[in-house]
């Protein structure tokens, strides 16, 4: 049985050698409802993602845009509970034992039943890593200890507009990917993509964990240019997002030929 560090070694490993990078949807618990959350996730994951960004839902989520602050209010409203999302993505683990799984969370959450006890939950239910999003590196030591104790990354954030100096920081950490925010503000497919090319070479220079590009990745294009500038992956959530909050009729097969035409753009010419 591998272990929970190893998972993205391995994908992206694997991805090298079929010359491909990273497809990774992001899928917010318990909108709009627990079940349906968990179909939408083996959907993604049986229609070309290579790993999962999660969300669990909080009241106050500051990188976010209207799309998937409005998820996880409805989320909260439905009972939604840190325990039952647990409890799901073990499920999910045990139905696809190798893709990798990280969450994207707030430091409340984490706070709130002990650090210990949270990054503990995580190795329990399999989990890969844990982005706070609003725990800047150079608060993180107390969650980076907790992580490494329970064998799961910790995962930071990349600024468009970070500094040298902050750029090897966030290098020296040992998290399975490396965040890459495209642009300044909040999450979202409806402003234009930035591709912060001095930020993905300077992780590059300094070996950080793969750098995967994220905020406002929705079309077809800003994958290929992904490909094109060095990053190992890309990350969609508002686009994902965007299409469970229609609730047309299509809503699953839109969701599968999204996930596919996204995976299709990850190959290296």
């Amino acid at each position: 049985m591998e272990n929970n560090q190893s998972r993205y070694t391995n994908m992206f490993a694997s991805l090298d050698e079929k010359n491909q990078i990273a497809w990774i949807p992001f899928v917010m618990l318990g909108y709009p409802d627990l079940p349906s959350s968990i179909t939408y996730i083996e959907t993604l994951i049986e229609n070309g993602a290579d790993a999962l960004e999660i969300g669990i839902p909080f009241s106050d989520p500051v990188a976010d845009g209207v799309l998937i602050q409005e998820a996880a209010r409805v989320a909260l409203e439905n009972g939604i509970t840190v325990k039952s999302c647990f409890d799901s993505l073990a499920g999910v683990r045990k139905r696809y034992p190798e893709i990798p799984m990280g969450l994207l969370v707030y430091a409340n959450l984490v706070y709130k039943p002990g650090i210990q006890t949270f990054y503990q939950r995580c190795n329990d239910s399999k989990i890969d890593s844990v982005l706070i999003a609003d725990v800047p590196l150079v608060e993180s030591q107390p969650f980076v200890e907790a992580a490494e104790n329970a064998k799961v990354d910790a995962v930071f954030i990349a600024p468009p507009n970070a500094s040298d100096a902050t750029l090897q920081k966030v290098s020296e950490q040992k998290g399975g990917y490396t965040y890459v925010v495209s642009r300044p503000g909040v999450t979202g497919d409806n402003t234009k993509v930035e591709y912060p090319e001095k930020v993905v070479n300077t992780l590059l220079k300094y070996n950080a964990p793969p750098p995967v590009l994220g905020f406002g990745i929705s079309q077809h294009e800003h994958v290929t240019t992904a490909v094109t500038l060095g990053f190992a992956g890309v990350i969609s959530g508002s686009a994902i997002t965007r299409i469970i909050s229609l609730n047309e009729s299509t809503l699953m097969d839109d969701l599968k030929a999204f996930s596919l035409l996204m995976k299709s753009a990850t190959q290296k010419k």
